[in-house]
């Protein structure tokens, strides 16, 4: 800007002096060219560094929100943590059991910190930790030792098996909600292991805890 003035200033003082040479006039266009010139080159480069500075935002900003949905898709919510820690089922150790035995069985071993539910002639039945929503003589959600009677074995993926150097068949229950474990123990009854699958006792415990598994005189069968 002050070269314009400048250079419109000395156009007015060679006006009052008289008419100026074709090369006053040459050199002064030169001058306003130039001038132009310069402030059209702080333009672009004015522009240039804004768009540097845009871009610079822009990249951080992109690289920013992309890293917290990466870690935002990465760690998981904590309700999600915290049910899945909730629904985790504890591996199954099973222990000497040193309680007093049922009327109709002996039983060797039954899983580490489960307690019995019910016992008599008819039946063995322990239950996990914690689970007090049962009533005696109620088999469901717990490992239950009976003879067969009335009850049909394993259904579903029957695999033969050996129990204390006898052949049994390992399988689920219809609906599979269940593995039924199914034996002869030498004196002509069949043995019923049931053991419901939301425990997750391998195929390998249950016939371990069936291998401690013996009838007494004493024992009866389940109707119904």
């Amino acid at each position: 800007m002050q070269d314009m003035i400048e250079t419109l200033g000395s156009l007015r003082e060679k006006d009052l002096a008289g008419p100026a040479s074709a090369e006053t006039v040459a050199a002064d266009v030169a001058r306003a060219r130039r001038a132009r010139s310069r402030r059209r080159l702080w333009r672009v480069a004015g522009t240039g560094v804004v768009a540097a500075a845009v871009a610079t935002v822009v990249a951080t900003g992109g690289t920013t929100a992309g890293a917290q949905h990466n870690e935002a898709a990465s760690a998981p919510s904590a309700p999600a943590a915290q049910q899945r820690s909730a629904t985790a089922v504890l591996p199954v150790q099973l222990t000497a059991y040193t309680g007093v035995q049922p009327d109709g069985f002996t039983v060797a071993t039954v899983p580490s910190g489960w307690t019995v539910r019910s016992s008599d002639a008819f039946a063995f039945v322990v239950q996990p930790p914690g689970d007090t929503s049962h009533m005696e003589g109620d088999f469901e959600n717990a490992i239950t030792v009976m003879l067969q009677g009335d009850s049909s074995g394993p259904t579903l993926g029957v695999t033969p098996v050996t129990v204390n150097g006898r052949p049994g068949t390992l399988g689920a229950s219809e609906g599979g909600l269940a593995t039924l474990l199914l034996f002869p123990d030498g004196k002509g009854h069949q043995v019923l292991v049931q053991v419901f699958t939301k425990y997750h006792l391998s195929n390998a415990q249950i016939i371990q805890f069936a291998d401690g598994v013996g009838v007494t005189d004493a024992v009866q069968t389940a109707k119904g």
